[in-house]
């Protein structure tokens, strides 16, 4: 069985690229692997930013970033079982 890799992260998810995929593997009758990336430094980045800019109050712990970002990776989950 032919399978076919999906790479999710969590600066940008293309929603042409979930569909061409989920597509491919229905045309290659081929296993649809997705493999979701979380950058943490990125995070870190964009926090420190907007806390020295007073855009934001303290940074949020790791807890609150990671369940947000499960949180992403259930919505876009869900958006490719749907075009299955």
């Amino acid at each position: 069985m032919k399978n076919i890799l999906l790479i999710l992260s969590t600066s940008r998810t293309s929603q042409n690229a979930i569909r061409h995929a989920v597509s491919l593997a229905k045309k290659e009758k081929a296993k649809l692997v997705v493999l979701y990336i979380i950058e943490t430094e990125l995070t870190n980045e964009i926090f420190d930013k907007f806390t020295d800019i007073g855009f934001i109050g303290d940074k949020p712990s790791t807890r609150v970033i990671l369940l947000k970002r499960r949180l992403r990776l259930l919505k876009d989950t869900r958006l490719i079982q749907q075009s299955q």
